[in-house]
């Protein structure tokens, strides 16, 4: 956020949202590979993916560095899993 903040010559960003929770089950990856290689293949990993993501964002938002974040494209079991998390 750092990085973005100064390329962007902003003291802070309106909003950040986290785009999609994750590949579907069948995706294929092999059109453009390296866009898709640190992004995690198993469910559980993934689902740890998206708490450390919304865990870092709300640091920023906390921090001051964002006023408003958000998710899109995701499903009430995604939302449902960051709202139960006790972290």
């Amino acid at each position: 956020m750092d990085q973005s903040l100064i390329n962007m010559e902003l003291e802070y960003i309106d909003l950040v949202m986290i785009h999609f929770p994750g590949l579907p089950k069948n995706f294929n990856a092999e059109v453009k590979p390296e866009r898709f290689c640190n992004i995690p293949r198993e469910a559980s990993k993934m689902a740890e993916a998206r708490i450390e993501m919304w865990e870092a964002l709300q640091v920023c938002r906390k921090d001051g560095k964002v006023k408003h974040i958000g998710v899109s494209n995701f499903t009430r079991n995604h939302i449902e899993q960051l709202l139960k998390n006790p972290r």
